[in-house]
């Protein structure tokens, strides 16, 4: 059989059976979908993912051109391949005013209805009423029910999420063309419906005019509709993989003893790893090509797909797009109604950086028998590629041109001072990294540097595995494991030691507490408190306060008095009189507190406190250096590296108060002992280093 070309750039379906080109067969699903008495569908996946292409495929199946699927799995099917008329209407539209997006909206039609023949039938200076109006002269003039396919369809949304206000309209802009196709005089005219997007936005925006469409987004039916699974990828690109391995050992990618199956393994890893809820995990589609194309592994689909909107959130929110791991990848709801809650880890879902890692159950007792439901999803990033490349991005966006070029000489370096046990060199790195943090993410968290770490690590293109996440209710006890090119391992345990408060007795903290809430806005004493809950809560805790938020504005500030008031109720007194104590030294004039503590005949030491030498930062830094290194010889960390014989180097590492002062302690290295366990069959495998 002739190898068949790559199908690159933006090509339908009838390009790509005309010109005999490389092609995923997914007409099972579209069967299963056109046959269904479900007919009318939502379906969301990110950009570059096949739904352009899945759109142009159901266009040319509605016109009745069967040759054009001879040797599909559809065409050996009874599918009868009726024809009907089709209305395929992509909203990648220019909408930065809503004004602009109905002009650009309705030209669209009246370009669709003149093509048909019928401009003059069709008339109306609204989007929504001529769509209607379209629906219907479509279906009288064929004397048929008709296909309405909408690509692209939350485009006007997303392209304006650095202006909610445009957005929201465009939204409702949205929902009133959406909510034609339920309408009694044009429900009857439609025989199917397909709408894809980016995100779910518009299927549950407000009082959604499209929740008559079935959402097969996390439907496990479809969960290889889009992408390549790891049948086709076998099917389509075996006769490749010899002559890339060639071309990858030839280049250097690839040591000379690489077999296929290294190879595979590479590429799944790299390129794999994405589940719209399912045991089918698939391959990103434009990635794979690309690679293909070039023989040669790179960042592909993050450097073609990045959203705009993007930048700016990570610019407004850093912390929270840059370190949320250190939630775990906390549970989102997936679905939501309001767009100004759209939170980091659902627009990263969205857009493609994240992928379904599994799914949280729950139990209802409330019947005679117990019902689990899924009660929540958890995420990850699905491969090498999304992981290094998004943190690379977020860095080059946050801390400027003066550490990016650092990026590319810190990996070579620094993986040369792992494997020499140069502390000097490794503490100066990690010192010139945490020195060049930007002051709004050191005053957003108090162990910023710490949750930065692994972030900084998978920038420079290292991979850092969390193997102990036991200690991410007080986030000052993070275990890393680090794979720098080589049989090697470095398992490092990172250590935050905050300054040491001043003591001071319970009864000056509760005078000095009532100050803080006397004379500060509630807005700063709220996030005093409301830190001491997030230190000190568990997540699920957390979650539950939280969820008080879901009818609400979810301001930063409410949010914070929420905790402030739970940690209140929570905690004992003397804790959080300390913690507002705290607050109220840092944040008052002296002479305000003293005048206060005098007229209340209360006579407090409010001296500066004195600064830690040179020596005792050291002192304490070492002693936090050692106990990293100490737990690190009571975990079992071979376990998750199988496949060869490796040597571990443990390193402690401990940064003090806002990462000016931080101390590096290498252990002695150790071989891997245990016998690795065999490594998981098939690419299928979680290879991410999420």
């Amino acid at each position: 059989m002739t190898r068949k070309d790559l199908p690159l750039g933006q090509k339908t379906f009838a390009e790509i059976i005309d010109e005999s080109l490389l092609y995923a067969d997914k007409t099972r699903y579209i069967f299963e979908l056109v046959e269904s008495s479900a007919r009318n569908y939502f379906l969301s996946r990110p950009r570059h993912f096949g739904k352009t292409l899945l759109v142009s495929t159901l266009e040319e199946l509605f016109t009745g051109n069967r040759e054009r699927f001879k040797g599909l799995w559809i065409d050996q099917s009874d599918y009868a391949f009726p024809r009907r008329p089709v209305i395929s209407l992509s909203l990648e539209l220019r909408a930065e005013t809503p004004q602009i997006f109905e002009a650009n909206l309705l030209a669209s039609l009246k370009k669709i209805a003149q093509n048909a023949g019928l401009g003059d039938k069709v008339q109306s200076e609204s989007p929504s009423w001529y769509f209607s109006g379209l629906v219907t002269a479509l279906s009288e003039e064929a004397n048929s029910k008709i296909a309405v396919l909408i690509d692209d369809v939350d485009t006007p949304i997303t392209a304006n999420l650095t202006n909610l206000k445009v957005a929201e309209a465009n939204a409702r802009k949205l929902r009133n063309l959406l909510a034609t196709l339920k309408d009694p005089d044009v429900l009857p005219c439609v025989a199917f419906t397909l709408i894809t997007g980016a995100t779910r936005f518009p299927l549950h925006f407000g009082d959604s005019g499209a929740n008559h469409l079935n959402d097969i987004t996390l439907d496990t039916r479809y969960a290889g509709l889009s992408g390549f699974t790891r049948e086709e990828f076998e099917f389509l690109f075996a006769d490749r993989l010899d002559a890339t391995l060639a071309r990858l050992q030839e280049s250097g990618q690839m040591d000379s003893g690489t077999t296929l199956e290294d190879l595979r393994a590479k590429i799944f890893d790299w390129y794999g790893g994405y589940n719209w809820k399912g045991e089918t995990k698939v391959l990103n589609p434009f990635s794979i090509l690309k690679f293909f194309q070039n023989q040669k592994f790179d960042n592909y689909w993050v450097q073609s797909s990045w959203p705009a909107p993007l930048s700016s959130r990570i610019k407004e929110k850093p912390l929270d797009y840059l370190a949320p791991w250190l939630k775990s990848w906390s549970v989102v709801d997936m679905v939501l109604t309001e767009i100004e809650r759209l939170g980091a880890e659902l627009f990263l879902f969205n857009n493609g950086f994240l992928t379904l890692d599994k799914i949280n159950w729950g139990v209802d007792n409330s019947g005679k028998s117990q019902v689990r439901f899924e009660k929540s999803h958890s995420l990850k990033f699905p491969n090498w590629e999304v992981e290094k490349s998004y943190f690379r991005h977020c860095f080059n966006l946050i801390f400027g041109p003066d550490l990016t070029a650092n990026l590319d000489r810190w990996p070579e370096e620094l993986t040369q001072a792992f494997l020499s046990q140069d502390t000097q060199k490794v503490s100066s790195i990690f010192r010139e990294f945490l020195a060049a943090i930007p002051i709004q993410l050191r005053s957003a968290a108090e162990n910023s540097g710490l949750a930065l770490i692994k972030p900084f690590l998978l920038a420079l293109g290292l991979r850092a595995r969390s193997e102990s996440l036991e200690s991410l209710e007080s986030r000052r006890k993070i275990t890393l494991c680090l794979e720098p090119p080589g049989q090697v391992v470095v398992v490092l345990g990172l250590r935050y030691q905050p300054k040491p408060p001043k003591i001071r007795d319970d009864s000056e903290n509760k005078i000095l507490g009532n100050l803080a809430l006397l004379l500060l806005p509630k807005a700063i004493w709220s996030e005093s408190l409301a830190a001491l809950a997030l230190r000190n809560f568990p997540p699920d805790k957390i979650k539950k306060i939280l969820s008080e938020l879901v009818d609400q504005e979810s301001s930063e500030a409410k949010k914070n008095e929420l905790l402030a008031r739970a940690a209140l109720d929570s905690f004992p007194a003397s804790a959080t009189n300390e913690a507002l104590a705290s607050l109220a030294i840092e944040k008052l004039p002296r002479d305000q507190l003293n005048q206060k503590l005098r007229s209340r005949r209360v006579k407090i030491d409010l001296a500066p406190e004195p600064r830690e030498s040179e020596e005792e930062i050291d002192q304490i830094l070492t002693q936090a250096a050692q106990e990293a290194l100490k737990d690190l010889t009571q975990m079992d960390y071979t376990s998750s590296f199988g496949s060869d014989a490796r040597e571990f180097i443990p390193l402690g590492l401990a940064i003090y108060d806002d990462g000016r002062h931080l101390k590096a302690l290498f252990g002695p290295k150790t071989p891997q002992t245990s016998a690795p366990p065999p490594p998981a069959s098939g690419p299928d495998k979680d290879l991410s280093s999420g």
